[in-house]
């Protein structure tokens, strides 16, 4: 019997940490909020006849990065618009806890890092869409 009190008690601290942790990836997701990337072509000729051929290993990694993104619950959207003139553009809408946290986001992303693309980081209300999955709430 009294062996069972102190594996009694060692079962209710872990389910106490459990809980502890759940309520704190909670409040983690709460705090965070959506940021929009807008990506411009630094080269007008990469909008108009798109990636060179030694461009593309960056690009593969541009979108495996969206990818990861994606999967790990951090990007909402992500993709480019289809003209291929001097106003084509990309967009990306991210989760984070800031708005330096989603300029490190969208800076690490392979193409903005190889300076073929420029990107500007804006605070993000989504007012329709998707629920998140993990908390229910609205993108």
């Amino acid at each position: 019997m009294n062996k069972r009190i102190p594996l009694s008690l060692a079962l209710i601290a872990l389910i106490i940490a459990g809980l502890t942790a759940a309520v704190s990836a909670t409040r983690a997701q709460q705090k965070q909020a959506l940021f929009i990337g807008l990506f411009k072509a630094k080269n007008p000729e990469f909008a108009k006849k798109g990636p060179r051929p030694e461009d593309m290993p960056l690009v593969r990694e541009h979108l495996e990065y969206f990818q990861k993104l994606s999967a790990d619950g951090v990007s909402i959207v992500a993709g480019h618009t289809l003209n291929h003139d001097e106003t084509a553009f990309g967009i990306a809408i991210v989760r984070a806890d800031s708005e330096n946290a989603a300029r490190k986001i969208m800076g690490d992303v392979p193409l903005v890092r190889a300076g073929l693309l420029t990107v500007t980081v804006f605070p993000f209300e989504g007012l329709l869409g998707k629920s998140d999955p993990a908390s229910g709430r609205q993108p």
